[in-house]
């Protein structure tokens, strides 16, 4: 059974290593380039550190890479994790 908080509400799992639509860069992490990003070792290792704590993340991601390539289609965290109720 679907939570009808979860249709309505967005969450954005991502680590905030740049600032792309305002064309920020995050000392430390990420900085802009001849228009091209570039990302630093300590980005690496903090992403790094992501795939280990959230392992299911990935997984499901790459497991469903095909299916969901269309940016304004939402992955659920109900679709990622087992929810135990």
């Amino acid at each position: 059974m679907t939570n009808p908080k979860e249709t309505r509400s967005r969450m954005n799992i991502g680590l905030g290593l740049k600032m792309h639509t305002q064309n920020k860069e995050i000392p430390g992490y990420a900085k802009r380039i001849n228009g091209e990003w570039s990302y630093s070792q300590r980005s690496v290792d903090l992403i790094r550190e992501y795939m280990a704590t959230f392992p299911e993340i990935f997984s499901f991601l790459q497991g469903n890479r095909d299916r969901h390539q269309n940016r304004n289609e939402y992955i659920k965290a109900s679709d990622i994790f087992v929810v135990y109720m």
